[in-house]
């Protein structure tokens, strides 16, 4: 609890947009936030420049889930095989939460459809490989 009264102000915010996004992902979006929260407070510095760097909380907050869904998926953890995403588990859930970020970003002008289409082909490539 401490922690969090002395964390930046710019973290703070990108918290509290996470805490606002939780709705418009499934039941599986604890896995990623609660990584996400746990790196922001292990890196403060480092995530406070990341939000400066990007210039908007909500953006930072969708850059996150996006990126930690596709390392989760890309680990292997939730793999039944390798290259095959186990129905048992989060597995599903993080490939719909990766797509809503993912779409999220693209509605917003962020990414390209094109990138868009370059992430989705990288995550596919990490998940043949893993498992």
């Amino acid at each position: 609890m401490l922690l969090r009264i002395f964390l930046p102000q710019e973290v703070k915010e990108g918290l509290k947009v996470l805490n606002e996004l939780e709705p418009e992902f499934n039941k599986d979006f604890w896995i990623v936030k609660d990584y996400i929260v746990r790196m922001c407070k292990a890196h403060t510095q480092e995530t406070k420049q990341m939000i400066l760097q990007i210039g908007n909380a909500r953006i930072w907050a969708l850059d996150r889930i996006l990126s930690v869904t596709k390392n989760l998926l890309g680990s292997g953890e939730y793999h039944l095989y390798r290259g095959i995403i186990s129905p048992m588990g989060a597995g599903f859930g993080l490939i719909n939460i990766f797509e809503t970020a993912l779409t999220k970003l693209i509605d917003n002008n962020k990414i390209t459809e094109r990138n868009a289409q370059l992430i989705r082909e990288s995550l596919d490539q990490e998940i043949k490989q893993a498992g």
